[in-house]
């Protein structure tokens, strides 16, 4: 393979920024463009993102026979994470406010979704423009409205201008704002992880329950059905940009699997990121001898240290005694003791660490340097390099790339209900239903009408000096009058 430095790629190979037209695959049918909305989810997430706990040097790992033991209790728990899942939705804090900032439009319409759903309000969108977007609330008499524009002061920022903040309305259990895009964007990623429990009902029950917001059950078939197709369309549409580039990323990152493909391995690189960030502020601030993790493990061993004897031997040897009545021996010079830890974590154990308490010595000198702050902060000095969009890369002659066909797995195949049927011959017509319009009509048994049964007469009021019995002089006949004849 031929190695990237070596490629060349010319500056008018790169596209120009496309804005995006109604007419361009970017802009989605609703009107609303896709690159600005996998900014925001990326964006939000990257805002979410948490720092993970140091892994403990103390914690020993679970062995496979006490994972066989638990598979049991594993199981149960994951079945209860499932059912809690499946009622948690990612949203935001619903909060709204003059001067807020957003990075574009669509993550202030989100806000307001936010609003809506957190307050039952019936919130309608009622300006719309490229640089300017307005709400109000529909409710009776109510003046609640919100106004946001692109800033000034932030470039390519949104920034709430105007806000009304009391209402004068109660909830109706009704939102314009909610439409059949909005219930789809609520329900994708849930659709995407479980198709089969996210029908139409549900989604209805869910809706209710968690915001207490009536939506009919056609609104809820139409989005699913729509969420549907934009998962269809983003795993071919992802899948084909890649165009011969391979990546590897670790399944681990949970935030970033229910995304499509590209906006997927951006995710993970943003909070990639935002981490190596995170940790070069923290790091870069600290102005300690080691990491704060040394630090807090020492103050652990602080109490059982103290609480050791020690005495003296020769070649800055030494012997410790703990509080229990083990002994173990420790050497200053090698830096080791009689219990490993020490060799194995770099970080004196409470053996040592009591000896250097008996001599006045700093424990953090005798700590190995890969826990010295200099080393900890050349480890986040170098972090990820920002990359343009996916507008700017360079377009090869290469076809896209589509996504293989699924082979057929090796066994006896499932045999459905479908392929126990008959097959039918080519030139055989296939089978048609009947027309339901086409159905026997109904006649009576006593005056042989049509469209009803003898039920008829005898519900039927009667006239006074008119029966509903048919005179003889009629001439009618009714089937049952000729087969008692």
């Amino acid at each position: 393979m031929e190695p990237w430095s070596d490629v060349n790629v010319e500056w008018n190979d790169v596209p120009a920024f496309d804005p995006g037209t109604p007419d361009s695959p970017d802009i989605d049918s609703d009107g609303e463009d896709r690159r600005e909305r996998n900014d925001y989810n990326i964006e939000k997430d990257a805002m979410n993102f948490v720092d993970e706990p140091p892994v403990k040097h103390n914690l020993y790992p679970e062995t496979e026979s006490d994972e066989e033991a638990d598979v049991e209790e594993n199981q149960r728990k994951e079945v209860q994470r499932t059912i809690y899942r499946r009622d948690q939705f990612r949203r935001g804090s619903g909060e709204l406010f003059v001067g807020q900032v957003f990075i574009n439009g669509i993550a202030f319409k989100e806000a307001v979704l936010d609003y809506a759903l957190k307050t039952g309000r019936n919130i309608k969108q009622n300006r719309y423009d490229s640089t300017k977007i307005g709400f109000v609330c529909e409710g009776k008499g109510c003046s609640w409205r919100v106004y946001a524009s692109v800033a000034a002061k932030y470039p390519n920022k949104w920034q709430v201008k105007i806000m009304k903040k009391d209402h004068t309305c109660v909830p109706t259990g009704t939102c314009e704002m909610l439409k059949v895009p909005q219930i789809a964007r609520l329900f994708v990623d849930k659709i995407r992880e479980e198709p089969e429990y996210f029908m139409p009902m549900k989604m209805e029950e869910l809706v209710m329950e968690k915001w207490k917001i009536n939506v009919s059950r056609p609104q809820c078939q139409h989005a699913r059905n729509k969420a549907v197709r934009w998962i269809a369309r983003e795993y071919d549409e992802q899948f084909g940009r890649l165009n011969n580039s391979t990546e590897s990323f670790n399944n681990s990152i949970g935030k970033a699997r229910d995304k499509p493909f590209v906006p997927m391995l951006e995710t993970i690189a943003r909070l990639a990121m935002v981490r190596i960030a995170k940790r070069d502020v923290i790091c870069s601030s600290y102005e300690g001898i080691c990491t704060p993790y040394v630090v807090e493990m020492l103050e652990k061993l602080h109490q059982k240290a103290s609480e050791s004897t020690i005495r003296p031997s020769t070649n800055q040897t030494y012997e410790c005694t703990t509080s229990y009545g083990c002994a173990h021996r420790v050497n200053l010079e090698s830096r080791t003791c009689s219990c490993r830890r020490w060799e194995i974590t770099g970080i004196p154990c409470e053996h040592a660490y009591g000896v250097m308490l008996k001599k006045g010595l700093e424990a953090q000198d005798y700590v190995v340097h890969w826990f010295k702050t200099p080393t900890w902060r050349r480890t986040y000095a170098e972090g990820i390099v920002p990359l343009r969009g996916a507008k700017f890369w360079p377009v090869g002659e290469e076809p896209s790339i589509i996504e293989p066909v699924i082979p057929d797995q090796p066994g006896r195949k499932k045999v459905t209900k479908a392929d126990k049927k008959r097959k039918r011959g080519v030139n055989e017509s296939p089978s048609k239903k009947k027309d339901k319009t086409l159905k026997r009509i109904m006649h009576c048994g006593q005056c042989g009408a049509a469209n009803h049964n003898i039920r008829f007469h005898k519900n039927k009021t009667f006239v006074s000096g008119e029966s509903s019995q048919p005179e003889a002089s009629q001439g009618v006949c009714t089937q049952g009058s000729q087969s008692r004849k």
